[in-house]
């Protein structure tokens, strides 16, 4: 995927807009109905569901201002960065993309520590069995039950 568009508020536009896309189609069917034309209906509704583009464009924006000052203290994104300008500055002369690309790729085994597999519960009578321990019934029939009451 590229992000890199060179207007930096498109993505959040783009998300802004599916987030109201269903809203914004009644409203312009209903103005067909009418008989607005496309081109009037769609005028017409964007004006009249402008303020809340905008409200939306807010919220998500400050969203991402937090998360982006939580990201700037993680320790993965501490160390593709610090991979990042090693790459620009020192070794390589990388430009920006080169690097992030570069460093992601360096990196990635910290990336895949994000998602981590789930251990697999098989049934085997009234017994949970799992890949860890197989003999071990009442334990894991226990666990099962934890689950049952958590989900």
């Amino acid at each position: 995927m590229e992000y890199d568009s060179g207007d930096p508020w498109e993505d959040l536009r783009a998300k802004v807009k599916e987030s109201l896309r269903s809203r914004f189609r009644k409203q312009v069917e209903r103005l067909l109905e009418k008989g607005a034309s496309e081109a009037v209906a769609q005028a017409k509704t964007f004006n009249a569901i402008l303020p809340d583009f905008r409200i939306k464009l807010q919220r998500l924006y400050l969203h991402y201002l937090k998360w982006f000052r939580r990201l700037k203290r993680d320790p993965v994104h501490e160390a593709v960065m610090k991979t990042l300008r090693r790459f620009m500055d020192e070794e390589e002369d990388m430009d920006y993309e080169e690097a992030a690309d570069g460093a992601l790729d360096r990196r990635k085994f910290l990336l895949n520590r994000i998602f981590q597999p789930r251990p697999v519960l098989k049934n085997r009578g009234n017994c949970i069995v799992t890949n860890v321990n197989k003999s071990d019934c009442h334990v894991n029939s226990l666990r099962l039950l934890l689950l049952q009451l958590l989900s």
